[in-house]
């Protein structure tokens, strides 16, 4: 055989294996068919929603005298105050605070910052018991948080404080408590806080 004649069948060897080849990927793909997953597609997030709320209730509570660890074993100052009782009121719930059921104990941050964790157990109208935890932030200038500490009468708006508070009631009429996320708009008051919730809807 001579060159050209070895050339030649070299090609024709490579076009049949190509040809082979092209076959079988087709072939996958046809075997596949449906089963194939979709194409990944772009996609943008949408427009952020505007947030909507709805005012909820107040809790109105009473609270007893603070007693303090400091400093911790993590460097801040940590207290304990304990629930006297208080009210519950609002459009869909009336109830109290069940006298001593708990309390709060807040964590205060070098910086300032009052970290609530408070625990206790309402009661409404019609003898039903809701368990409640409330998370938030309490935070103002040296002065102003100076006069709460005092239970001195501050101007509203000066000093941060907010909570979002979790709720465990039974199912029934306010089961609608443990379904939603609420906000608080707190206020301190000479005998405690009183927190203004909002339902985000």
């Amino acid at each position: 055989m001579n060159s050209d004649e070895s050339n030649r069948t070299r090609r024709e060897v490579l076009t049949a294996a190509l040809a082979v080849g092209a076959g079988t990927v087709a072939g996958l793909g046809e075997a596949r068919g449906a089963d194939a997953p979709p194409a990944a597609t772009e996609r943008r997030p949408t427009a952020a929603p505007a947030l909507v709320s709805e005012y909820a209730f107040t809790v109105s509570i009473t609270l007893g005298d603070v007693f303090w660890v400091k400093p911790t074993s993590q460097g801040a100052t940590r207290g304990a105050v304990y629930a006297m009782g208080g009210e519950v009121l609002g459009p869909g719930i009336r109830g109290i605070v069940i006298p001593q059921s708990g309390g709060d104990w807040p964590l205060v941050r070098p910086n300032g910052v009052i970290d609530f964790d408070a625990r206790y157990l309402l009661k409404t109208d019609d003898g039903v018991g809701i368990y409640m935890q409330n998370r938030g932030y309490r935070w103002g200038s040296p002065e102003v948080m100076a006069a709460l500490a005092r239970h001195e009468p501050v101007p509203n708006g000066s000093y941060y404080m907010r909570t979002t508070p979790k709720f465990d009631a039974p199912e029934g009429r306010y089961e609608w408590l443990s379904r939603h996320i609420f906000v608080g708009v707190a206020e301190k008051t000479p005998q405690g806080n009183a927190i203004h919730y909002y339902t985000i809807l």
